[in-house]
């Protein structure tokens, strides 16, 4: 299975998907012909319903296998009486060990994650940002006046990051 990469400047990859993970998963992908494309799509409530199809969605998008793969990684954060997001912690997790399991009999040959705040911080400026300045963000970076959906701006936010890092010309 492949290592995680930083992605500081290196050899272009031809193609990079991008991943945010989570019952309603956003995608990007960035073409080997500069074309980049997007989406969410909505996986079933049943834990194994929803791990089945994510599993074909990722057999269908791992071919060809991209050159690099980057994810959102969820990050349990702590709180007065709590903890927050532990149910989308589990979500993500189960969906992580399959995308890196799916990644590697594919031969994809890099991947990495990001942490929601990186994410925001390469959209906005801040760590912090409401999803709403991301989506706003995202319209703005890839002309798309009609994005509306947070999870698909998400992973346009991932690709965005990637191909600023890699110095990838889109």
């Amino acid at each position: 299975m492949a290592a995680p990469v930083s992605l500081a400047p290196a050899a272009s990859p031809s193609t990079i998907l991008a991943l945010d993970l989570a019952t309603r998963l956003g995608w990007a992908r960035l073409d080997v012909d500069g074309c980049v494309s997007s989406g969410a799509v909505q996986l079933p409530s049943p834990p194994v319903a929803r791990l089945a199809a994510f599993w074909r969605w990722l057999e269908v998008e791992l071919r060809p296998a991209p050159q690099l793969l980057v994810y959102e990684r969820i990050v349990l954060a702590r709180m007065r009486g709590g903890i927050m997001g532990a149910a989308a912690h589990r979500v993500a997790s189960q969906l992580e060990g399959l995308t890196l399991l799916a990644a590697g009999l594919a031969g994809v040959p890099r991947w990495t994650h990001v942490t929601p705040a990186e994410l925001k911080v390469s959209a906005t400026g801040k760590g912090n940002a409401p999803k709403a300045e991301v989506v706003a963000s995202m319209r703005e970076r890839w002309g798309r006046p009609e994005l509306e959906d947070d999870n698909e701006a998400d992973a346009l936010a991932l690709l965005a990051l990637a191909i600023d890092a890699l110095k990838v010309v889109a």
